[in-house]
């Protein structure tokens, strides 16, 4: 998800059942192939499942994720902090 979300950085990700997603909203999710990821969704189906996408140009295509259902969901990303070295944290809500 570089070039807004990188390696080492932290999330803050929150989940509850009537979790209402919309398009650009990024989310964790446990992905059967991927494993743990973190995509901003693209675009909803009628069914209600997730189509999503990094936002770097080299991540996997959205293509190899496929619709995704929303029970894969762990959480929608909330906060977002990034360390830097030798400087405080920087925290961004998304």
């Amino acid at each position: 998800m570089s070039p807004h979300f990188n390696h080492n950085d932290y999330v803050m990700s929150f989940s509850w059942r009537q979790t209402e997603f919309c398009v650009g909203d990024v989310v964790v999710l446990n992905h059967p192939r991927f494993l743990t990821i973190i995509k901003r969704i693209a675009a909803i189906n009628d069914q209600g499942e997730l189509k999503l996408r990094g936002d770097n140009p080299a991540s996997t295509p959205s293509d190899e994720i496929g619709w995704q259902p929303t029970h894969r969901v762990l959480g929608k990303v909330i906060w977002h902090i990034q360390p830097h070295s030798k400087a405080p944290p920087t925290a961004n809500r998304v």
